[in-house]
C-alpha cells in the first residue's frame, strides 16, 4: 500500500494525530496523580498516628510541670511568715524535701529586690546574687505570675536550665518576695520520657517554648536549646508557634521536609512536637513513583522519537522557506518572494509571510524617516520594552547622561539613579509603570562620570493593537540650570548670607519642627540665646568689616561646639540662637546636658579672635587679636507646650539674665510652659 497516497493533505489532521500519540503520555500522568493521592492519604494516617503520640506526651509533661508549680506555689506559702528572716527562710528550703526531688538543682528563694537570700542545697552558693533581671523573676515579682522561664544555658553547667518561679504574697495579696526552683536538663529530669526516646529510625520528639521560639529539649540532641527562626521567616512554624495544634508537612531549620505534630501544654507556654522526616514517612510511595516514573520516562522516549519524525516530515517546506528566509537576512537587498511548494496550509502560511514582507518594506521605509526625526531633537528619548530594559535611544539622550548606545542598551535607566535620588519619586514611577500609566516629574539623576543633574522626566506608555503594552517612551530634559537657579533664591530666602547660617525665617520653621518631633518622642529639646559682648565697641574702632570677620568667625566656632542634628541660626546682629534636640527624658538631666554644651559655646567664644587689619590700615599692619565673650540664656522645652516664638523670647529674657549677672554667663531659664 501507497502511504503517500493515503496520508491526508491537511497540516491540522496530521497534528491531531501526533497529539492523540503524545495523549498517552497522559497515562503516566494519571498513575502520578494516584500516587499524590496516596500520600495524602498516608500523610493523614500518619499524621493522626503521630498527634495521638504527642497528645499522651503531652498530658504528661502537662503534668509534671503543674506539679512543679504547685509545689513552688505551696513553698511561697510556707515562706511568708519567715520571709523577713533569711536563716529562717533558709531552714525552710533545708527541710523542704519535695521540691528538692522535683528540682534537681534545688531552689533559691529572694525579696523584692530579687537577690537571694536562701538557697537549697547550700552548696550552689546562690545566696547573695541578683536575678532581678531575669524572664521568670521579673514576671514573678513585677506580675506577680507563677511562670515557667525561658530556658538558659547555664554558664557554671554548659547544661540547658530550666527555672520555674511562683511570687510569695503577704495577708493582703501583695508580692513581697518569690520562690524558684531550677531543673538542670543535662542531668536526670522529668522530661527525659520525651529525649530519651527517638520516633522511628531517623525522627525525634521536641519541647518546644513558643513564647521564646527555642527548642528547650530533644531527644535529637543537636537541637537541644536551638533557636528557631524569626517571625515571618517560616510561615508554617509561625502557625504552630501561634496555638496550632495539629499535623502539617514544613522544612525545619537543617532544609529537611518532615512531618510535624505538635500538642500545646498550656501550663508551660510550650509544644510537644513529633518530627518525622518525609522521606522516611512516605517511603513506600517513594519506590512506588519511582518506578511509575521510569516507565513514563520510557514511554517519553519513545512518542517524542515519533513525533520528532512526524514533525520533520510534515514541516519540511517550512523549514525550507526560514532557510531561504535566513539568506535574504544574511546578504541584505530588496525582500524577494518565498517559495510555496505546497497547497496545504503551509503554502498558505507563506503566500501571507510574502504579502506581510511587502507590508514591511514601507513600513521600513516610514520608520527611517521617523527614526532621523527622533536624532534631530533636543530632548533625550529611549525606548524600553514591557520589562523596562532599554531598546534603543537618540544622540541627545547620550548627550545627557554620558552613556553610549553600547553601554545603555538592554540595561534598566535604574543605572541613572543614586544615593542622593529622591526616593519618593522614584517610587511613584516604579507606581505608574506598574499600572501601565504616564508620569512627568523631576527627579535627580547621574550621569556616566558621577556629576549629577536634574532630569524633568516624562514616560509615556506604549499600548499596541491588542490593548496590551508595548513599549514605554521616556524623554529626558536636563533643567539642571532651572533648580541651581531656584536654590540660588532659596539660599538667599532662608540663609544669613554673612555667615552661612540659617536665617531667622527659617529659624523658626526648624524650631517649630524639632517642637513636633519632641511631642512625639517626650524628649526634651532646649533653646540656646547667645549674644556677643561688647561688640559694639569692636565695630566703632576696627569698622564693619572686622567685625563681620569676627561674626563669621563666631559662627564657624558654634558649629564646631554643637552636635550635627542641631540647628544654629543667626538672629540679628551679633546675636545666635542654638536649638538642641532630642536630649532626653529627664528634665534635669536635659537641662545638665544642655549647660554643657552652653559651656562648650562660652569657652570656645573666650579664645582670642584673629581678625583682618581694618580698612583704613597699610597692607603691612598686623592681624588683630580680639578677645570676646559671650552671655547664654538657655530655657528647656518639650513638646507644644509653648509657642516657638515665646521659647526664643525666653531665652532671649535668660540671655539678658546672664549679661546683667555680669556677661560671660550662662543663665537656665524655667521650664517652658
Amino acid at each position: 500500500m501507497n502511504w503517500a497516497t493515503l496520508q491526508p493533505r491537511s497540516l491540522k489532521t496530521r497534528v491531531t494525530m501526533g497529539i492523540l500519540v503524545i495523549f498517552a503520555l497522559g497515562l503516566g500522568a494519571m498513575a502520578w496523580y494516584a500516587s499524590r493521592l496516596l500520600r495524602q492519604d498516608m500523610q493523614v494516617l500518619v499524621g493522626d498516628q503521630q498527634l495521638s503520640t504527642v497528645t499522651v506526651l503531652a498530658d504528661q509533661v502537662s503534668g509534671q510541670v503543674s506539679v512543679r508549680l504547685q509545689s513552688l506555689e505551696e513553698l511561697a506559702a510556707k515562706a511568708v511568715p519567715v520571709l523577713a528572716d533569711a536563716g529562717a527562710t533558709q531552714s525552710l528550703l533545708d527541710q523542704d524535701t519535695l521540691t528538692a526531688q522535683l528540682f534537681n538543682r534545688g531552689s533559691f528563694v529572694t525579696r523584692m529586690d530579687g537577690v537571694a537570700i536562701a538557697s537549697a542545697p547550700r552548696e550552689l552558693r546562690r545566696v547573695g546574687i541578683d536575678y532581678r533581671d531575669r524572664d521568670y523573676m521579673i514576671a514573678a515579682l513585677e506580675s506577680g505570675r507563677t511562670v515557667v522561664g525561658k530556658p538558659v544555658r547555664g554558664k557554671a553547667l554548659g547544661t540547658p536550665v530550666l527555672v520555674m518561679a511562683a511570687p510569695v504574697r503577704d495577708g493582703t495579696g501583695r508580692v513581697i518576695g518569690a520562690v524558684a526552683g531550677v531543673t538542670d536538663l543535662g542531668r536526670s529530669n522529668f522530661l527525659d520520657t520525651i529525649t530519651s526516646h527517638r520516633y522511628g529510625e531517623t525522627g525525634s520528639f521536641h519541647v518546644v517554648s513558643a513564647q521564646h521560639r527555642l527548642i528547650v529539649t530533644s531527644s535529637d540532641r543537636s537541637r537541644v536549646m536551638q533557636a528557631l527562626p524569626p517571625p515571618g521567616a517560616n510561615a508554617v512554624i509561625d502557625r504552630l508557634m501561634q496555638g496550632y495544634e495539629g499535623t502539617v508537612v514544613l522544612k525545619n531549620q537543617l532544609g529537611t521536609d518532615v512531618l510535624n505534630s505538635g500538642r500545646r501544654v498550656p501550663v508551660a507556654g510550650w509544644d510537644i512536637v513529633a518530627s518525622l522526616p518525609v522521606e522516611e514517612a512516605f517511603a513506600p510511595i517513594g519506590h512506588m513513583q519511582r518506578r511509575m516514573l521510569a516507565a513514563a520516562a520510557a514511554l517519553t522516549l519513545l512518542v517524542g522519537g515519533l513525533v520528532w519524525w512526524l514533525l520533520r516530515q510534515q514541516l519540511a517546506p517550512m523549514v525550507a522557506a526560514a532557510r531561504a528566509l535566513a539568506r535574504q537576512a544574511a546578504h541584505p537587498q530588496p525582500s524577494q518572494p518565498l517559495p510555496v511548494a505546497r497547497d496545504d496550509e503551509v503554502g498558505t502560511l507563506i503566500t501571507g509571510f510574502n504579502r506581510l514582507l511587502l507590508t514591511l518594506d514601507e513600513r521600513e521605509a516610514s520608520l527611517r524617516l521617523s527614526d532621523q526625526a527622533l536624532r534631530s531633537i533636543s530632548e533625550g528619548v529611549v525606548i524600553t520594552g514591557p520589562d523596562q530594559l532599554v531598546l534603543s535611544m537618540n544622540d541627545a539622550h547620550v548627550a545627557i547622561t554620558g552613556y553610549s548606545h553600547e553601554d545603555i542598551r538592554g540595561c534598566n535607566l535604574r543605572l541613572l539613579q543614586g544615593p542622593l535620588t529622591d526616593r519618593n519619586s522614584v517610587q511613584s514611577i516604579r507606581t505608574a509603570i506598574a499600572a501601565g500609566a504616564p508620569f512627568h516629574g523631576e527627579l535627580l539623576n547621574y550621569r556616566k562620570d558621577g556629576t549629577t543633574f536634574w532630569n524633568e522626566l516624562t514616560i509615556s506608555p506604549v499600548i499596541g493593537a491588542n490593548g496590551k503594552l508595548t513599549h514605554f517612551v521616556g524623554v529626558t530634559r536636563d533643567v539642571t540650570q532651572r533648580h541651581q537657579a531656584q536654590e540660588q533664591i532659596n539660599q538667599l530666602a532662608f540663609f544669613d548670607t554673612l555667615t552661612g547660617l540659617p536665617n531667622r525665617r527659617l529659624l523658626g520653621d526648624r524650631l517649630a519642627q524639632a517642637m513636633a518631633a519632641s511631642q512625639r518622642s517626650g524628649l526634651y529639646g532646649a533653646v540656646v540665646f547667645i549674644d556677643l559682648d561688647h561688640f559694639k565697641p569692636l565695630n566703632d574702632q576696627h569698622g564693619h568689616g572686622v567685625g563681620d570677620q569676627l561674626l563669621a568667625q563666631a559662627a564657624e566656632r558654634l558649629r564646631a561646639s554643637v552636635r550635627e542634628a542641631d540647628t544654629v541660626a543667626r538672629f540679628g546682629g551679633d546675636e545666635f540662637v542654638v536649638v538642641l534636640a532630642a536630649l532626653g527624658t529627664d528634665a534635669d538631666a536635659s537641662a545638665e546636658q544642655a549647660r554643657n554644651i552652653a559651656e562648650k559655646i562660652r569657652l570656645a567664644f573666650g579664645q582670642v579672635f584673629v581678625l583682618g587689619a581694618p580698612p583704613a590700615a597699610s597692607t603691612s599692619a598686623s592681624a588683630i587679636e580680639h578677645r570676646c565673650s559671650a552671655s547664654i540664656g538657655l530655657v528647656l522645652f518639650r513638646g507644644h507646650g509653648a509657642h516657638a516664638d515665646d521659647l526664643i523670647r525666653q531665652a532671649d529674657n535668660a540671655m539678658y539674665a546672664a549679661k546683667s549677672s555680669g556677661r560671660d554667663a550662662i543663665h537656665l531659664h524655667a521650664m517652658a510652659d
